[in-house]
C-alpha cells in the first residue's frame, strides 16, 4: 500500500513540474473573462476544416495544415482599456521564453508587432502578433511552421523585406 502511495505521489510530482503557465496562458487568464475584451481559441482541425473546398494555393494549405492553434484576445471596449499595451506587459515574460522580433510596424498611432519562439533553428513553434493603437489585440498561433515556407510566403510582402526571416535562413 505505501508503495503504490509513494508511486502515485512521484507521478502526480513529476506531471506537475513538466507543466508550466506560459507567457500566453498568462495573458489569456488574466483577461479572459473581463467585458470589454473578447477572446477565442481555434483549435487546428477547425481550421483545416474551414479551408475545404476552398481555393488555395499549395503553400496556403501546408501553412494551414501545420497550424495546431490560434488564441485572440481583442479589446471591443477602447475606453476602458485605453492604456492597455499588450507589448508592454508582456516585455519581461518575452524577453524570458526566447521570443525573436520578426517585424515591427509603427504606422498612424498603430503598433504591430510579430514575434516568434523557435525550438529548432529552422521551425517557428509560435507566432505571437501584437497591436496597440486604434486596435489592440493579442494573437497567438501555435504550430511547427518551416522558416524556408514562411520565408517563401512572404517574399512579396515586409517580412522578408525587414530582413528577420532573411536573417534566419542565412543562420541556418
Amino acid at each position: 500500500m505505501k508503495i503504490r502511495l509513494l508511486w502515485a505521489t512521484t507521478v502526480l510530482l513529476l506531471l506537475f513540474s513538466c507543466t508550466r503557465k506560459t507567457t500566453i496562458d498568462a495573458a489569456f487568464s488574466k483577461y479572459n473573462h473581463r467585458e470589454g475584451i473578447v477572446s477565442m481559441t481555434i483549435p487546428g482541425f477547425l481550421i483545416r476544416t474551414a479551408t475545404w473546398g476552398q481555393s488555395l494555393e499549395p503553400e496556403e494549405e501546408r501553412l494551414l495544415r501545420q497550424i495546431d492553434q490560434v488564441k485572440i484576445l481583442s479589446v471591443e471596449d477602447r475606453g476602458n482599456y485605453r492604456d492597455l499595451n499588450f507589448y508592454k506587459e508582456l516585455k519581461p515574460l518575452i524577453d524570458q521564453e526566447n521570443y525573436t522580433e520578426l517585424m515591427a510596424v509603427k504606422s498612424a498611432g498603430d503598433d504591430i508587432r510579430i514575434l516568434s519562439n523557435m525550438k529548432k533553428k529552422d521551425r517557428i513553434n509560435e507566432l505571437l502578433i501584437l497591436t496597440d493603437g486604434n486596435d489592440k489585440a493579442l494573437i497567438y498561433v501555435k504550430g511547427n511552421f518551416s522558416v524556408a515556407e514562411l520565408a517563401q510566403l512572404a517574399g512579396k510582402g515586409d517580412l522578408l523585406e525587414s530582413g528577420a526571416l532573411q536573417s534566419i535562413l542565412n543562420r541556418n
